[in-house]
């Protein structure tokens, strides 16, 4: 008799602990005015191989180098407000020079509650935050409850102007735009086959869709059999190409159980399963994809055992920072020509033994470094000045660490930065809970709970300084779940 196992084996926890680390952050890497989102990833060597074959080679590009998309502008940021309890969402956007919240609309003393409204977002769908690349239009997904099928629309910054450039084919899905030139928007997708009596097959893919509307293309596959072994994840862009994080875990382990076996067989039999996970060795590469030709290179790989990804990566301007995320030791880069170093130590080792190491993102060109303890529950975070890199003529030891925090449930955490722009940074700074009792329709008593989430501005010079001068933002819609 055969058991699958779980399908999320311990690197799957770790992975998740990474992205909510990250996720702190929002979006880490910079381009054009704007940001691209967190890079996830982690130890052998760099690679740049051979071009290989991309599932087409279509009509080139205008040649431009693409732009990378991100809710954040120099003014502000892209939010997704929600509305009336959460029955609808709203397309919002938060103005750092007003420190305010603000649905997309201009319409006055608009109630934001109908198709009316630029902002009002269509019920019965779940929408995804809104994202921004050469500053001329915005993208954002919606997700038809029913079908669970995707859509991805355009409108103009302000909110009007909205037309669907993609609607998802059934068996696709977690569309993401990614990246836009001055003809394409390009955005990725998993595709899924399903044959009686076997396992579905999930694929990756990079697509591209004309801005003007049109036909989508495919530029590039990756078509994998193990399901939850095997994702992708967006880094960044450099010039004509895209970098995706690939990670693989290999077909998922089963348990092997005789009929009718005895508690201490099938216990014999768990541990014999739980002993080949440990053991499991998990793939990571870094690509480049060339989004005219279709071919991708290997811009590095590496390896690690169950229970770590191996590396915390982040993307930034064509190259890619990455530290060990279970060892004390430097940050490293890598130039999409292949050329690398290493920037100062960290300035504090942890003493737990499990700390978690994770590159959050940059800052007024510092990159901002979390180390997680799992026995004290806590998180601690220092700077490292880029330009502390011996060769770039820097000194080695440029680091500082920033104990700016607020208190998440019964723990504290670095302040998180939900944007950054011209104005400073926009973080989260406090956060509280409230109980209250009431009473359900049968009289049984029930009880609610309250979160409340204060956002500020605080200028780069302060937050540095480690100096809580916030400035309150005004958050009437709040960052919708997503």
């Amino acid at each position: 008799m055969k058991h699958r196992r779980n399908r999320w084996p311990a690197w799957t926890i770790v992975f998740a602990l990474l992205c909510m680390l990250c996720a702190c952050g929002g979006p880490a890497s910079s381009g054009q005015e704007v940001q691209t989102p967190d890079g996830l990833g982690a130890d052998e060597g760099n690679v740049l191989s051979l071009q290989t074959p991309g599932l087409t080679a279509g009509p080139a590009g205008s040649g431009s180098d693409l732009i990378p998309l991100s809710r954040e502008t120099d003014q502000g940021c892209y939010t997704l407000g929600g509305h009336d309890e959460g029955a609808y969402d709203l397309l919002c956007y938060v103005d750092y020079a007003l420190a305010e919240e603000i649905p997309l609309c201009a319409q006055p003393s608009c109630a934001h509650d109908s198709d009316a409204c630029t902002a009002f977002l269509e019920q019965g769908k779940n929408a995804f935050e809104p994202q921004i690349g050469d500053g001329s239009a915005i993208f954002f997904v919606m997700m038809d409850h029913e079908t669970q099928q995707n859509e991805i629309w355009a409108a103009d910054p302000n909110g009007s102007g909205r037309r669907i450039l993609m609607h998802g084919d059934s068996g696709t899905n977690r569309h993401s735009p990614v990246a836009e030139d001055d003809a394409f928007l390009y955005y990725t997708y998993y595709f899924i086959r399903r044959a009686e009596g076997e396992e579905p097959e999930v694929g990756f893919r990079l697509a591209r869709v004309p801005l003007a509307g049109g036909e989508c293309e495919d530029i590039s596959s990756w078509e994998d059999h193990y399901g939850n072994g095997v994702g992708y994840e967006f880094l960044g862009v450099s010039g004509r190409e895209i970098a995706v994080y690939r990670y693989d875990w290999g077909a998922p382990i089963e348990i092997v159980v005789p009929e009718g076996a005895s508690p201490e067989e099938m216990d014999a039999a768990i541990e014999a399963q739980q002993e080949k996970e440990r053991q499991q060795t998990g793939y990571h590469s870094v690509l480049l994809v060339n989004v005219d030709t279709g071919t991708q290179r290997e811009l590095d790989i590496w390896s690690s055992t169950s229970g770590s990804a191996g590396r915390s990566c982040l993307w930034d301007q064509g190259r890619l920072y990455w530290c060990a995320d279970h060892t004390y030791g430097p940050v490293h880069w890598l130039d999409t020509d292949g050329q690398s170093g290493e920037l100062p130590i960290l300035p504090e080792k942890s003493n737990d033994e499990n700390a978690l190491y994770t590159l959050n993102r940059i800052v007024q060109g510092k990159i901002l470094v979390d180390c997680y303890s799992p026995a004290a529950d806590s998180v601690s975070r220092c700077a490292i000045d880029l330009s502390g890199d011996p060769a770039d003529g820097g000194s080695a030891g440029s680091a500082q660490p920033l104990t700016l925090r607020y208190l998440h449930a019964v723990s504290e955490r670095p302040v998180r930065i939900q944007g950054q722009g011209e104005a400073g940074l926009l973080v989260l700074y406090e956060e509280s809970m409230e109980q209250s009792t009431g009473f359900y329709e049968d009289g049984t008593a029930k009880s609610n709970f309250s979160v409340t989430m204060r956002y500020g501005m605080i200028s780069y010079e302060d937050y540095f300084a480690n100096r809580p001068n916030y400035r309150p933002v005004e958050m009437s819609y709040g960052f919708a779940p997503r």
